[in-house]
């Protein structure tokens, strides 16, 4: 449940903010990149090294480690099943 939240409630959010600038007529990305970045976009290293650092600051930060780790599983583990489908979808890349 937090793993779906986080795709498709908080990366979408951080994506629109830190990308969203760059559309429009003379800009790099269409609303359509910037959907397939939201569900496909990579999460892993950064993130655990992340919650590696921090885990022992944290008020609760075992379990702060062990759902940021699961998020970050689950999110290698379903998102490449799911990539083709999704840019088919969207029409980002060509159907076949």
């Amino acid at each position: 449940l937090i793993s779906a939240i986080f795709i498709v409630i908080v990366r979408p959010i951080s994506v629109m903010v830190s990308l969203g600038f760059f559309m429009g007529r003379r800009k790099q990305f269409k609303w359509r990149d910037l959907l397939f970045l939201d569900v496909i976009r990579e999460t892993g290293v950064i993130s655990a090294v992340l919650l590696v650092i921090y885990a022992g600051v944290l008020p609760d930060g075992e379990v702060a480690l062990a759902v940021g780790l699961w998020v970050i599983l689950a999110t290698l583990v379903f998102l490449p099943l799911i990539t083709e489908w999704w840019a088919r979808r969207i029409r980002v890349l060509a159907a076949k």
